[in-house]
C-alpha cells in the first residue's frame, strides 16, 4: 500500500496510474461495465480504481499494478468508479483474454 501522506507516496501514486493508462491505451477501465462511460480517458481525470474493492476504511486496499505477473487495478473515470463502488469486477482478466485472442490470431496469420 501506497502512502499518500508522503511526497514520495504520491509521485509512486501518481506514476503508478500513468502505468496503468498506458497499459490501458488511454481508456477506462470500467469501459463496458459501467453504462454511459465514454471509453477514452486523460489522465487528468484518471483515478486509481481498485479491482477488489478497498474494504471498509482501506483494510483491504491493494495498490499493486501487477499481481502474479498479471495486470492488476486499473484507472477510470471517477464518475465510473463511483458507480462501481466496492463491487469486485475481474476487468483486467476479461481485457487479458481479449489480448490473448488478438495475439493469436495474428500469430495464425
Amino acid at each position: 500500500m501506497v502512502s499518500l501522506l508522503t511526497k514520495a507516496g504520491r509521485d509512486e501514486y501518481a506514476r503508478r496510474k500513468r502505468l496503468m493508462w498506458l497499459r490501458q491505451g488511454k481508456r477506462c477501465c470500467l469501459e463496458g461495465w459501467i453504462k454511459g462511460c465514454p471509453g477514452k480517458l486523460a489522465l487528468a481525470d484518471a483515478v486509481f480504481e481498485h479491482e477488489a474493492g478497498r474494504g471498509m476504511d482501506g483494510g483491504h486496499r491493494d495498490d499493486r499494478t501487477l499481481k502474479d505477473g498479471k495486470p492488476y487495478n486499473g484507472v477510470a473515470h471517477a464518475w465510473c468508479n463511483s458507480l462501481k463502488g466496492s463491487r469486485r469486477m475481474n476487468y483486467n482478466d476479461v481485457a487479458q483474454n481479449a489480448e490473448n485472442k488478438d495475439n493469436q490470431a495474428k500469430e495464425q496469420r
